[in-house]
């Protein structure tokens, strides 16, 4: 079966990565995961907004995404209804739960946005596409997307 895992940030650009994501899954698979990551909350948010806070907005924001995940599940099934269509919100640091979740799901293809930040957002705060790149063996296809 081969699956293609699709990597979904919810930016402005999105609809633009799921046409690109439509035209390449027709193509090949079997089955689709739209997969989003929802990075945990700080440890510790100082005193001003307190732990509690913190971790409350992290499950609010996890409990939309997953609800926007499901919905656009349930628009591919509509729409293309050939292949299985999974949605999948999971916690964690992006770069390890993509590589992670396409190792359990056995993708044969991840797909994924590239948002072009420049190389003093890279050196500071490391690039989610190239961490992916850099450690998996599954072929990656990276959509260009334009900043504003």
């Amino acid at each position: 079966m081969n699956t293609l895992l699709v990597c979904l940030d919810f930016s402005d650009h999105t609809d633009a990565l799921l046409d690109e994501a439509k035209i390449f899954a027709s193509g090949i698979c079997d089955r689709v995961v739209l997969l989003h990551v929802v990075q945990p909350g700080p440890d510790f948010t100082g005193y001003e907004t307190g732990l509690d806070y913190s971790c409350g907005k992290t499950h609010e924001i996890l409990v939309l995404r997953e609800g926007q995940t499901k919905a656009l599940a349930e628009t591919w099934k509509q729409a293309l209804g050939d292949f299985e269509v999974i949605p999948l919100t999971v916690q964690g640091i992006p770069r390890h739960e993509i590589l992670h979740q396409a190792e359990a799901l056995d993708a044969t293809h991840i797909l994924m946005g590239t948002h072009g930040h420049g190389k003093l957002y890279h050196l500071l705060m490391g690039s989610t596409a190239q961490g992916v790149l850099n450690h998996t063996s599954v072929p990656v296809i990276f959509v260009p997307i334009s900043r504003p």
